[in-house]
């Protein structure tokens, strides 16, 4: 954590890599719950087909090959587990009073970013090639949103689309000019997850050599071999700690370094802080 804040004070800025652990804090369903869903809905003979029912990517297409699935009944599926909207808490709020953050990037489908930043974000469209001048940070949602159901990427056979199809090279250009010579900060994410390391073991590949300086935080106490080795090939640094208390101390440093302003009730906690030291 320490190098960490050491980077931001010499004027790096930030591209955050959001997963569904955050979104899971504010009460939001995981990935995991939404196999689970879909899992429990399927029959007895479409349930033998599913060799991992963490994967929601194989479940959902489970689900799409069984007799009864339809992509828009899945879609539907899905949105209905949002349909209890969350407000961002003020922990999250640091995201969009922080200067250093740059771009926001997720593979989440909730939309708890879009209500900590309101229009203090622009949201890139993942087909399209962006201009990078804008003063607003950027969101890229890699795996869609509730907006364009038909854009959604959510089955196996999606994520082999994000894969093979010319239409998802804009993202991976995006990408590419983000990341130059920014810090890159993956939060939230559960690497254990197979659709997790699938996805990012992709798009890191698109980068090339261009891959930047990325730090890890996790709270997970036990970290496979396989995902060791995946990190330290991309040269990903490895934060254990749980991803509530780090962000309570990037809020504390951006407080005190005066880049963020603090309530009424915070100065109060400050000063009897002060008082007493």
């Amino acid at each position: 954590m320490t190098n960490f804040i050491n980077r931001l004070r010499d004027g790096e800025n930030i591209v955050l890599w959001i997963g569904d652990i955050l979104g899971k804090l504010m009460g939001y369903p995981s990935k995991r719950d939404l196999a689970k869903l879909v899992y429990n809905d399927l029959d007895k003979h479409s349930k033998l087909e599913v060799s991992n029912i963490n994967s929601l990517a194989e479940v959902c297409q489970v689900y799409l090959d069984s007799v009864t699935g339809s992509k828009l009944k899945l879609l539907n599926k899905l949105k209905n587990s949002y349909l209890n909207s969350q407000e961002a808490s003020d922990l999250f709020q640091l995201f969009p009073k922080s200067p250093f953050i740059s771009a926001v990037v997720t593979t989440n489908l909730d939309a708890f970013i879009e209500n900590a930043y309101g229009k203090s974000i622009q949201k890139v469209e993942v087909q399209n090639k962006t201009e990078l001048g804008s003063e607003l940070p950027r969101l890229y949602k890699i795996n869609g949103d509730f907006e364009h159901l038909d854009k959604m990427l959510v089955t196996k056979q999606d994520l082999r689309k994000l894969k093979t199809l010319s239409l998802y090279n804009p993202l991976f250009e995006n990408l590419k000019r983000e990341l130059e010579n920014k810090l890159l900060l993956f939060i939230g994410y559960d690497l254990e997850d197979p659709d997790t390391k699938e996805i990012l073991s992709f798009v890191y590949s698109k980068l090339g050599d261009s891959k930047p300086n990325a730090y890890f935080v996790t709270s997970s106490s036990i970290i496979s071999t396989d995902t060791i080795n995946w990190l330290n090939s991309n040269e990903i640094k490895l934060l254990k700690q749980n991803e509530t208390e780090f962000l309570e101390e990037l809020k504390k440093y951006l407080t005190e370094e005066k880049h963020i302003p603090v309530t009424s009730d915070e100065q109060e906690g400050l000063a009897v802080k002060k008082k007493y030291q």
